[in-house]
């Protein structure tokens, strides 16, 4: 038996298809997405008068950078530290007994300026907040959120680097995921505080906004071909 096999053009609406599949493919390459950092300690008061009413709230961080690779940080030692210029940082605050102090607080780059980075080659003992998320030293206080302005400085903390890439590396959650945070200290006027909780860091990284809109726009292209040769009634 002999089979006479032919071959069809693609059609504009395959071609389509397929050249928004390709640069979605070679765009998730270059740029997996934006990493999301997120961690919560509760704060515990030292020493100092606590006028804001935060000694045992609960302070939960979310750092979001849009950034494929690591850029070079200076810390005056060879080759630099791998680091990220985060996009956007909210702050969500519960449990102050002042209730002005409690809610969701965006901190912009004009309050506080936060770099991330998941190893200091300079300094293999420094790492988060500090090293790990590095501080911006804006006078008088590093940020301030609240309707009541409340002031936070010298937020520092310390964490065993679990990944060690180097500038022009990548961008992947797992440089962050499951980082365990300690020795976190910071001020609050002239109160002094520390935090506890058991501080780790939950890292993810979700496709930007574009690669929703290629994937949709192939599915779309690709029901239009399908709908264009299925057999009518």
């Amino acid at each position: 038996m002999k089979l006479n096999l032919k071959l069809k053009p693609l059609g504009t609406t395959a071609l389509l298809a397929l050249s928004a599949l390709a640069a979605s493919s070679s765009m998730g390459t270059a740029h997996a997405g934006v990493l999301i950092l997120d961690f919560t300690f509760q704060a515990a008061l030292v020493s100092g008068p606590d006028t804001a009413g935060m000694n045992g709230a609960t302070l939960s961080f979310e750092i979001t950078a849009n950034q494929a690779t690591y850029a070079t940080g200076d810390d005056g030692n060879p080759g630099g530290f791998p680091l990220l210029t985060p996009s956007s940082v909210t702050l969500t605050v519960t449990d102050s007994s002042v209730a002005a102090n409690n809610g969701v607080f965006s901190i912009t780059p004009n309050d506080f300026v936060f770099g991330v980075t998941p190893n200091d080659h300079g300094d293999p003992n420094a790492t988060l907040l500090d090293e790990y998320v590095v501080g911006g030293g804006v006078s008088p206080s590093d940020f301030q959120f609240g309707p009541n302005s409340v002031p936070v400085h010298s937020l520092s903390f310390n964490a065993p680097p679990i990944a060690n890439p180097a500038p022009g590396d990548a961008v992947k959650a797992s440089d962050f995921n499951g980082l365990v945070l300690y020795d976190l200290r910071f001020n609050i006027g002239a109160a002094d505080f520390h935090g506890e909780g058991g501080t780790v860091v939950q890292a993810t990284m979700v496709p930007e906004p574009t690669a929703y809109a290629v994937v949709a726009g192939v599915a779309l292209l690709a029901f239009a071909g399908w709908r264009r040769r299925a057999p009518r009634a």
